[in-house]
């Protein structure tokens, strides 16, 4: 019962909804493997939210921080020209096609003085953060909208920051702590 109170407490601390039909967070269990009194392993049920690449969008816009942002990924089929952090990309690809595996994602912004702001990352950079995520299933069962979640968090870091950014931080921080970062997995590391 604690994790459920905490996890509802997180996501009004972030100021999201649980509302399925928006998909901006989810509460999910999940059964975790700890030592007991006795020094013995007992799986015991958890309850954690999680925020979707969606909600951490919908912060983002509510803070001020941009006006709007878009993630995508780039399968090997596509032809993708990145131009740098400041210019869009050229992003060509069958849409309804066979795409091939995924070689990466990025990330476009706009603020709100009209500047674009692109981040990529590559396949390598995305298994990386998949390698320290606490647990693999979400990522298994959806993989490229994971691949958006990180690179939008990435991104985030580089745009302009208000004075409503707490909302991100705090998501992006509740992000990292049910679902594991690759800051914190170097850190034990």
């Amino acid at each position: 019962p604690h994790t459920v109170q905490n996890a509802v407490i997180n996501v009004a601390a972030v100021g999201l909804t649980l509302n399925p039909a928006l998909g901006y967070a989810y509460l999910v269990p999940e059964a975790e493997k700890v030592k007991d009194g006795t020094d013995r392993e007992v799986w015991v049920q958890n309850c954690s939210l999680r925020v979707s690449f969606k909600g951490l969008l919908k912060i983002a816009t509510d803070s001020g921080s941009i006006l709007w942002a878009k993630a995508e990924i780039v399968k090997a089929k596509d032809t993708f020209k990145y131009r740098g952090p400041c210019e869009l990309p050229s992003h060509e690809m069958d849409a309804f096609g066979d795409r091939g595996e995924t070689v990466g994602a990025y990330c476009i912004a706009k603020t709100h003085q009209g500047d674009v702001l692109v981040d990529v990352m590559s396949a390598a950079e995305i298994a990386k953060i998949r390698g320290a995520a606490k647990q693999d299933g979400v990522w298994y069962k959806w993989p490229d909208e994971m691949a958006k979640k990180s690179i939008l968090k990435r991104a985030s870091k580089q745009w302009p920051k208000t004075d409503r950014d707490d909302r991100l931080d705090r998501a992006i921080a509740v992000v990292n702590e049910y679902e594991g970062s690759e800051d914190i997995r170097q850190e034990r590391d």
